[in-house]
Formats: structure tokens, C-alpha cells, sequence
């Protein structure tokens, strides 16, 4: 019956996981076959540590040997040395691989890895201690140290400048070649972590990391990614902050005030619903004034000089019409004080030669 009840579990660690994984890999166009191999990998390993942990005899166990490496690793973790804690770790869970205390092994492992920045090795421990200890009942945590880890790497607030001189700056664009390490770490979470917290904080990071690597022409893979956290979290307290870098993303595609202002108008819709989840709170209110000063400015700037260069090829009708666009938009700023000084130059648009009659037929002589 023990044999049975083991090869069950076998087909269960092997079956159940991989169909979920592989079905997301298929939805997910920046997902590798080689990654997908690496974590069936990762499966085949679990299922036959879970099969040796069934099997396994308390005298094969080593309790109080495992814990001498767990307090260990524990201490030299909380003096700073995520090394050592993560080497002093995975030795004892070697030397353990059945104690009591397997699972919080891996944790520490965990951890020291996070604390050396090394996603690689820290994605290794998370995935083993999520495929063989699916009960470990600081799986969050550790879900959570993780996820800091890769986001501290990825360091996307420091690639934002929205005072920047023109709109395609606002995004320091960085390529692609550095972001596969936590990526595939954003990847993890976003499937397996919880949908409070965990996921949808990796699937901003996933957003993220094309926003800061595509040019203009990725914008519709950036914009898909964004749109689908929306969709998947539309209540949630990150809705709001996806709503600006979607904003910023529109505006990272905008070419210049010689083409087509759309980048603009689109990206100050977005901001527009992104003012509907500020929720009353002062800090965002003051994100979406700061957003909607520098769209204002860069559209006033773009139809000044639209306008101007109407005004010195002699188009007289088409330069009035920017004109009084920048005067609308924003009377009290110097781009419209500018613009009444060359609607005053250019004087009324001169009187038609002929004004039809808009008299009633019957109230005519």
C-alpha cells in the first residue's frame, strides 16, 4: 500500500504542474522553450525527492544535525552574509534531504541568494521549495523576498524622467539582453504567487521590463501587457500606478511635433482614467497634475510651433487655428501669451465677399 500511495504521488508532482505551466508558456510570447524545458526539469527532480521523502525511515531523517545547519545558516543570514547562509543552507539539505527541517532549508537558501542579488540561484531554491514542499507554511514569504529581489534589480523608478525634455525621453530604454534573469523570476510569481499581492506585482514587473527595453516599434507588445494587468486586476491598488506607465508608454512613441500628435491625446485619455483611482489620495492627485502639466506643455509646444510654421509660409487660416488651440488649451501659460502676440500680428481673418443670407424666406421682402 506505501509503494502505491508513492507512485501516486510521483504521478501527481509530475502531471498536475507541468499541464498548468506548459499551458502559460503557450500564452506568453517573451517565454523560452528553454525555460520551459528547465522547469520540467525542476518537476522530474521534485517528484523523485517526493518519492524519497515518502520512502524515507525516521532513522534516515537527522533531526537534530539538520537543525544545527538551519540555526547556522540562520545566524550567519542575520549578520549579513547571504553567502555563507545559502551555502551553509544547501549543504545541510543535502547532507538532510529528508529532516524536518528540509523545507526551511530551502528557505534560507532563499534568502541568502536574494541578499547576494543572485536571481539564478535564488529562482532554483524557490522553485524546489515550491515543487517539493507545496505546504511550507512560509511559502509567501519567501514568494515575497523573492519578488523584492527582482524588482530591486530591475530598479524601474530610476529609468523614469517625465520632466524630460521631449516625450520619447521620459523612458530610458535599456535593451533587452539584461532583463531574462528576472524575468523569468516575474514569470514565476506572476502564475503561482497570490493574486493580492504577489502576482500582480510580478506581472507589473513583466510590463515594465518591455516598457524599458522596446523602441517604438514594440509599442503594441508594451501596450498588450499593460492592458492585460488591467484587465486582470482592474480594482486592484496597482491599477493606478499601471495607468501612468501606460501613459508613459504612449508617450515614449510620440516622434516630434512634425507627426502626428496622437501619442499625446492618448497618453492624457490614460491619465484622465487614471485620475478616477487616485481614490482621494493627495500623492496620486499630485502624479496626475504633474502628468497633465508636462502633456500640456509638450501639446503647447508641438501646435506653437505648428502653428509658426503656418504663420511664416503665409498660411494664415491654418496658423490662427493653432493658434487659438495653445490659447484654449492654457491661457495663462507663456506659450499662449506667445500665441495671442501672433494672433494680434496676423489680425482678423479678413470678411468673406460674400455672407449668405441667413434670413427666414418668409421674412423677406
Amino acid at each position: 500500500m506505501r509503494f502505491l500511495f508513492a507512485c501516486l504521488l510521483v504521478l501527481f508532482a509530475i502531471g498536475a504542474p507541468a499541464v498548468d505551466f506548459n499551458d502559460k508558456v503557450s500564452e506568453d510570447p517573451d517565454d523560452s522553450e528553454v525555460e520551459a524545458d528547465w522547469f520540467r526539469g525542476q518537476e522530474a527532480k521534485a517528484a523523485k525527492y517526493r518519492l524519497g521523502r515518502a520512502q524515507a525511515t525516521a532513522e534516515d531523517l537527522d533531526d537534530a544535525a539538520a537543525r544545527e545547519y538551519l540555526d547556522e545558516a540562520r545566524q550567519l543570514l542575520a549578520d549579513g552574509h547571504g553567502r555563507g547562509a545559502r551555502k551553509k543552507a544547501l549543504k545541510g539539505f543535502k547532507n538532510h534531504r529528508y529532516s524536518q527541517y528540509a523545507d526551511d532549508l530551502q528557505h534560507v537558501a532563499v534568502l541568502g541568494y536574494a541578499k547576494k542579488a543572485d536571481l539564478s540561484g535564488m529562482l532554483e531554491s524557490l522553485v524546489a521549495l515550491w515543487l517539493c514542499f507545496p505546504d511550507h507554511p512560509e511559502m509567501d514569504a519567501a514568494m515575497r523576498v523573492a519578488l523584492d529581489a527582482a524588482e530591486k534589480r530591475q530598479n524601474f523608478s530610476t529609468l523614469v524622467n517625465l520632466e524630460a525634455e521631449d516625450p520619447a525621453d521620459v523612458i530610458d530604454l535599456e535593451g533587452e539582453s539584461w532583463r531574462d534573469e528576472y524575468n523569468r523570476v516575474f514569470r514565476f510569481l506572476s502564475r503561482n504567487g497570490d493574486r493580492e499581492s504577489i502576482a500582480p506585482r510580478a506581472s507589473l514587473g513583466l510590463a515594465r521590463s518591455l516598457l524599458i527595453s522596446e523602441d517604438r516599434k514594440g509599442f503594441p507588445t508594451v501596450r498588450a501587457a499593460y492592458e492585460s494587468f488591467l484587465d486582470d486586476y482592474p480594482d486592484h491598488e496597482l491599477t493606478f500606478t499601471a495607468l501612468t506607465e501606460l501613459a508613459l508608454a504612449y508617450l515614449s512613441t510620440y516622434r516630434g511635433e512634425h507627426y502626428d500628435v496622437g501619442a499625446l491625446v492618448n497618453a492624457a485619455a490614460v491619465i484622465d482614467q487614471a485620475e478616477i483611482e487616485t481614490g482621494g489620495d493627495a500623492a496620486r492627485a499630485k502624479v496626475v497634475q504633474d502628468y497633465r502639466r508636462r502633456i500640456r506643455a509638450w501639446h503647447q509646444d508641438r501646435d506653437g510651433q505648428v502653428a509658426t510654421w503656418y504663420d511664416r509660409r503665409g498660411q494664415d487660416d491654418a496658423a490662427r487655428i493653432y493658434y487659438a488651440e495653445v490659447v484654449a488649451r492654457d491661457p495663462n501659460s507663456d506659450d499662449a501669451r506667445r500665441a495671442e502676440r501672433a494672433l494680434d500680428k496676423l489680425g482678423p481673418p479678413p470678411t468673406p465677399e460674400y455672407v449668405r443670407d441667413l434670413t427666414p424666406a418668409a421674412a423677406r421682402p
